[in-house]
């Protein structure tokens, strides 16, 4: 049998074990030869595919260009990994060429016709190995790749072992392992050329290279972030991001994207995971979605702060049973839709502050019953209802600060018997219903401040009896009367401050608060005296804040009843004497905590803006009451005694006094006195003289 010396050589992968059926190919130009048929397993119309991903959409493009897309022939996910573990193993050096190929016409199985440019007789076979001819044992086993089912052009085959066979004729076979064939055809052991190895070991590189690109492995890390392969965080802060990558390491605990502009979340998570913390703040995100965290079952804390986010959908965090904390704080948050937060039923923390909430519903917390902080600071809401919080048992936080609030239902924190702190500061309320703070028996403080309170609304705080921190400054208070707080026996500090109206404080004003220890009465311009027994009752006292307020003096008698242990005196109009001295005294002594540097003189003029801690004991001296009494009734005594001496003298000195008066009288009065009438009822003793009128004529009445 005469045939062609050019060597046919192919190759298969993977390989096929069954071998049952076999088809005759018609010869096409002198040569036949023999296929299998290809397995119904390998039909395309029986593949079960599952849809490329994204990431792996743009892997293929990019390895398509390199002239590698056969690595991303779709393959069975079950099977993926064998395929890996075979592709990195090490394969003996091959070569390979391509034929056109038809595929058979036959209605119940698919079969593939090579035809080759080789002259003589053809390779026959049969479907049965029965009716095999010598020459069909001599032909190699034909297997396909999946990749012919896209392409119909063309196909690379390769041999089924590592090392592929030669066909080549009898008579010009060297004889390499000694075998032969009556048959006139020989097979032989053909060892590659020198020059493939270098190639199978460059493409052993190559396919390493793409395998850890395409294992599940694999990571990314895009310019601007750090990533942490082996605690598993990525740190992306201010990276210029404007959408979420997607390569990043799957099993990723910690993801920070902070400082981005990453506007949009559609699916951007679904493959990580393994997430735990996520951190989205400060980008430019306008909306949650809807099932967009359906994949993240072990997300913990999620931060979603200073975005554009409008509205949350009912759906929009669905799949996250394990979140602990969320914080949606300065958003643009409008409205919330019903049941928004009802997959959440492990959170604890909701921070809602800073946006744009109008109204809350019944079903706005409905299965939030594990909540312990909600902070709903800085928002538009206008009242206080009690369904509201109704579902809310374990809350322990509640900020409600810097809102419209100005009424508050009867009732409306009924349901709260655990809460500790509630605040109301920043509002516009201006009275309270009785039963107001009924049912708060937990509560330890409450924020009043920057209301409309002209007078502390003592009737609503009986209800909290157990309440140990109370602020409520910056009010339009004018006085504290007797025994505002005498049901807060339990309070422990008082905040009064910025109260431009408050003057006057009663002696009364603080019993029953034995338990105070720190009282703030600050920044009240027209509070100028406080009654020497104001803080008598106070015997727990140790921290006393008085500053920026109009006194003018502070005797060491007010606090001799308390345990004085810091006093803040800065800011006032002190006249420094001997009253503030005990003050250096004290400070000197570290007796009292004092920024006695920051307290100024405000009188005298000599002593004004200097720092009390500069004067000397001379300046802070002061006379004692007592001694100035005496001196000056000494003084008076003194003088008395002198007027009286004067008297006897004049008497018994008449004419040296009128002597002495008539040198030194006016004219008119010298003239009088020189007139010979008047000398001669002088010398009669017969006249006086008047200190006012002058002389004066006294008629002697004869006895």
């Amino acid at each position: 049998m005469e045939r062609d010396t050019a060597p046919l050589l192919l190759y298969s992968h993977p390989p096929v074990t069954d071998d049952s059926e076999w088809e005759d190919v018609p010869s096409r130009g002198g040569c036949k030869i023999t296929i299998p048929s290809i397995p119904s397993s390998h039909s395309p119309k029986k593949l079960n595919r599952k849809p490329i991903p994204d990431h792996a959409q743009g892997r293929r493009k990019f390895f398509a260009k390199l002239g590698l897309s056969a690595m991303f022939s779709p393959r069975d996910s079950s099977s993926s990994s064998k395929m890996v573990r075979e592709a990195i193993k090490p394969r003996e050096p091959s070569s390979s060429f391509s034929l056109p190929w038809t595929r058979s016409k036959s209605p119940s199985k698919s079969h593939m016709t090579i035809i080759g440019n080789r002259r003589g007789n053809g390779i026959k076979s049969g479907k049965n190995h029965s009716h095999k001819s010598q020459n069909d044992e001599d032909s190699p086993v034909l297997l396909t790749s999946p990749e012919p089912y896209r392409r119909r052009r063309k196909h690379r085959l390769w041999f089924a072992e590592p090392r592929g066979y030669k066909t080549v004729p009898a008579e010009t076979q060297p004889v390499l392992l000694g075998e032969t064939n009556t048959s006139g055809s020989s097979r032989a052991w053909v060892s590659p050329p020198a020059w493939s190895s270098v190639v199978h070991g460059l493409h052993s590189v190559a396919l390493v290279l793409m395998v850890t690109l395409l294992s599940p492995v694999g990571a990314f890390c895009p310019r601007g972030c750090s990533c942490d392969d082996v605690e598993l965080r990525v740190r992306c802060i201010n990276a210029d991001l404007d959408v979420i990558p997607i390569l990043f390491h799957p099993g990723t605990l910690e993801l920070n994207l902070s400082w981005n502009r990453i506007k949009t979340i559609l699916e951007s998570f679904v493959f990580y995971h393994e997430l735990q913390y996520l951190d989205l703040s400060h980008n430019e995100v306008v909306s949650l979605g809807s099932q967009n965290f359906a994949t993240q079952r072990s997300l913990t804390t999620l931060v979603i702060n200073n975005n554009k986010v409008s509205k949350i959908q009912s759906r929009a965090f669905l799949g996250l049973s394990k979140l602990t904390n969320l914080d949606l704080s300065n958003n643009y948050i409008e409205s919330i839709e019903k049941n928004a937060f009802s997959s959440l039923g492990k959170l604890k923390t909701l921070d809602l502050s800073n946006n744009r909430i109008k109204n809350l519903t019944a079903n706005t917390f409905m299965k939030l019953r594990g909540l312990k902080t909600l902070n709903l600071c800085k928002n538009e809401l206008k009242g206080v209802y009690s369904v509201v919080f109704e579902p809310l048992k374990e809350l322990q936080d509640l900020d409600l600060c810097s809102n419209q609030i100005t009424s508050i239902q009867d009732f409306a924190f009924k349901n709260l018997k655990g809460l500790v702190n509630l605040k109301l500061s920043n509002n516009k309320v201006h009275q309270m219903q009785e039963k107001v703070f009924s049912g708060l028996d937990s509560l330890r403080f409450l924020g009043l401040k920057n209301n409309a309170f002209n007078e502390v609304p003592s009737h609503v705080l009986p209800a909290i009896k157990g309440l140990e921190e109370l602020d409520i400054g910056i009010n339009p208070l004018t006085s504290l009367p007797f025994g505002p707080f005498s049901h807060l026996v339990n309070l422990k500090s008082l905040h009064i401050s910025r109260c431009e109206n408050l003057s006057h404080i009663d002696s009364g004003a603080f019993t029953s608060l034995s338990k105070l220890t720190s009282l703030v009465l600050s920044f009240n311009p027209q509070l100028i005296t406080l009654h020497r027994d104001v803080f008598r009752p106070l015997i727990g006292l140790r921290h006393l804040v008085l500053r920026g307020n109009g006194l003018r003096g502070f005797d060491r008698s007010l606090v001799t009843s308390t345990s004085l242990q810091s006093l803040d005196l800065r800011d006032n109009s002190l006249e420094c004497n001997c009253s503030v001295k005990w003050l250096q005294v004290a400070s000197l002594n570290n007796s009292l905590s004092l920024n006695i540097e920051e307290v100024l003189c405000a009188e005298p003029e000599v002593l004004r803006g200097r720092s009390l801690s500069e004067l000397s004991e001379y300046d802070l001296e002061c006379y004692n009451n007592v001694v100035v009494v005496a001196s000056c009734a000494a003084a008076s005594m003194a003088l008395v005694l002198l007027l009286v001496a004067f008297g006897i003298l004049y008497y018994k000195n008449c004419r040296k006094m009128k002597a002495m008066v008539h040198d030194n009288w006016p004219e008119k009065i010298v003239a009088t006195w020189k007139d010979p009438e008047y000398q001669k009822q002088v010398e009669d003793e017969e006249y006086t003289f008047h200190s006012l009128r002058g002389i004066q004529h006294i008629p002697v009445t004869v006895i």
